[in-house]
């Protein structure tokens, strides 16, 4: 989001269809993106396998579709989940310069959340992780073993902190600052396309200018020219 000492652009400046216009989003799949891909642009697709992904992502594809999921379902499954990784990918990737204000914002507070949420993940998968398993005895003396967590004290409750921080970010990234980070973008980007748009009505008026005086030019040689005849005539 930006930065908060940035001098918010006045509002009242804009038109509401060029604020409209400014807040348009494309498609992320269409947004400049910093990346470039290289490679033979006929080089062959394959079709994709739940063999060549990782152990855990090839997990999570299974998990997703189900036991017994037969070949369809499965395939389904990997390319919905293929899907979402290009999406992550392109996310990680950032909007290029050729990308509106907006959309870099937007890509940027998507990135925001991504991260977040992956760090999120991280520490709750900490929190509930078992170091070991104590011998104890349940109310009846039968042996039990008892879990013990790997984090405990004040390591745990750093944790804990950390998650209800970033609860918190991802609400205002989500919520009225990201809004408002948002509409600083689509003035900005209005700003520029005002610029653009006047710089290209000047090079307009420029280019009729020039051609009327040219033209003017051409007509006051032709006069200068006809008039020295008729002196001429005239003496």
């Amino acid at each position: 989001m930006s930065d908060e000492n940035t001098t918010p652009l006045p509002s009242d400046d804009f038109t509401s269809e060029e604020l409209a216009e400014a807040s348009r989003i494309r498609p992320l799949e269409a947004i400049p993106s910093n990346w470039t891909v290289k490679g033979e642009r006929n080089a062959v697709i394959f079709t994709p396998s739940v063999e060549a992904l990782s152990p855990d992502d090839r997990k999570v594809v299974y998990d997703r579709a189900g036991a017994g999921a037969d070949e369809a379902k499965l395939q389904s499954t990997l390319i919905s989940f293929l899907q979402a990784k290009r999406g992550e990918a392109r996310i990680l990737a950032g909007a290029g310069p050729d990308a509106t204000e907006v959309e870099q914002e937007a890509l940027s507070q998507l990135k925001q959340v991504n991260d977040l949420s992956r760090e999120f993940d991280r520490i709750s998968k900490e929190l509930s992780d078992v170091a070991r398993f104590d011998n104890s005895f349940d109310a009846d003396g039968n042996p039990m073993a008892v879990p013990v967590l790997r984090y405990e004290g004040q390591a745990r409750d750093n944790r804990q902190h950390r998650l209800a921080e970033i609860i918190q970010a991802i609400n205002r990234i989500e919520g009225s600052e990201g809004a408002k980070a948002l509409e600083e973008a689509a003035k900005r980007e209005a700003l520029q396309r005002r610029a653009i748009r006047s710089q290209k009505e000047d090079a307009v008026e420029i280019q009729r200018r020039a051609e009327t005086m040219v033209r003017e030019e051409r007509i006051n040689a032709r006069a200068a020219t006809r008039a020295r005849m008729l002196k001429s005539t005239a003496e």
